[in-house]
């Protein structure tokens, strides 16, 4: 997932968790308020994903390199 693409992403998923509670004010309910964390539990699966062709290894390279 490019760079971009996980800024929108993000902004989607902050923007579901808002919807969640201008959902919960409109309707004076709880209920929605009990599933505004699920996209917010999302915004940190896709900003520690990995970006494609990327090294597992981290910065620092492979620990058997020279």
């Amino acid at each position: 997932m490019s760079g971009s693409a996980k800024v929108a992403a993000t902004a989607g998923l902050f923007v579901l968790a808002v919807a969640t509670v201008v959902i919960s004010a409109a309707t004076h309910r709880a209920l929605p308020l009990f599933f505004a964390w699920l996209p917010l539990i999302g915004v940190g699966w896709v900003l520690t994903r990995a970006e494609p062709g990327a090294d597992a290894s981290g910065p620092g390279g492979s620990p058997d390199e020279g």
